[in-house]
């Protein structure tokens, strides 16, 4: 398979793979020697946030900015952003349950390896 070239998998061979890493997770493989990562600080901040009782705290965890009257301030490079998407008529969609196809199958190479029987069988 050269470089450019892609895997096809359809939506039920991609979601029993999605459904397979939490078995693999746990058994005797390169993925059980995997620790957990560090809690989300940003979580952290948010919730110090709530604990803090200061009338003048300013909560800059979330990613959203707010005027003094707590109302949400949009940048105006957000808007932009929106407008350049409303413009190309780019749709806010969620990804399908299964996933982003391109991105799907990248996983699976990277977590099975490109000579696995997952990938050669397509399973």
């Amino acid at each position: 398979m050269s470089a450019r070239q892609t895997l096809t998998l359809t939506s039920k061979h991609q979601l029993w793979i999605l459904s397979q890493f939490p078995r693999l997770a746990s058994t005797n493989s390169w993925w059980s020697n995997v620790e957990m990562g560090p809690p989300d600080a940003i979580l952290g901040v948010t919730e110090a946030f709530k604990r803090d009782t200061n009338p003048k705290k300013i909560n800059l965890g979330v990613g959203a900015y707010r005027t003094d009257e707590g109302k949400p301030f949009v940048l105006e490079s957000v808007k932009k952003a929106e407008k350049l998407i409303a413009s190309e008529n780019l749709d806010k969609e969620y990804a399908p349950i299964s996933g982003v196809l391109d991105f799907c199958q990248a996983s699976a190479k990277l977590a099975f390896g490109d000579n696995s029987r997952v990938i050669k069988d397509q399973l």
